[in-house]
């Protein structure tokens, strides 16, 4: 076997680990969100052959290639969440949220941070908090818009994949669950 292409055994166990997904699997990579696995392209890479998963991203219009087997990158790559969890997420829109950092550079810093680092209910959880800040009066400014965007779009896509929809109507989904819980 040539160095970095892996043998049925090994891309079992790596499957296993989850640093091995399959052209069709739906995959969400941390600070990108959801996308999925088109296919599988051999290249070098640091000095070997390395197998990496070509994955399209329909939120965001772009491909990425992630190596596989490499934890340092595996590692933020994950199964998306199912549609039933989505579902099941948007209900928390309904709840009481939590109260959102008064400036708006708290906000952001909170947000970010959240859409970079958190997983699906973390971003319902921030179109909670934005949804109940509405509510309450709060004006929205250009960056919280911005936040509560990213949101619904992290959202949609993590929906578009696990239901195998149209990233419009995730969208559609996802953003009228929000602005439903801001009225």
């Amino acid at each position: 076997m040539l160095p970095g292409l892996a043998t049925k055994a090994v891309r079992l166990q790596w499957k296993s680990q989850g640093l091995w997904f399959e052209p069709g699997d739906a995959v969400r990579y941390q600070g990108l969100g959801a996308g999925r696995v088109v296919r599988h392209v051999t290249r070098n890479f640091q000095g070997r052959n390395t197998t990496f998963a070509v994955i399209d991203f329909p939120h965001r219009d772009m491909t990425a290639q992630i190596p596989l087997g490499d934890p340092g990158f595996a590692s933020k790559l994950r199964p998306v969440a199912s549609a039933s969890s989505v579902k099941r997420l948007l209900m928390v829109l309904r709840e009481q949220g939590n109260k959102l950092p008064r400036t708006w550079d708290g906000r952001e810093s909170y947000g970010v941070v959240c859409l970079r680092e958190g997983s699906p209910a973390e971003w319902a959880e921030l179109l909670r908090d934005y949804a109940e800040a509405r509510k309450g009066g709060m004006s929205i400014t250009a960056s919280d818009a911005d936040l509560v965007r990213a949101a619904i779009q992290l959202l949609a896509a993590e929906y578009c994949c696990a239901a195998e929809v149209e990233f419009e109507q995730a969208w559609s989904l996802v953003h009228g669950a929000y602005e439903k819980a801001s009225l």
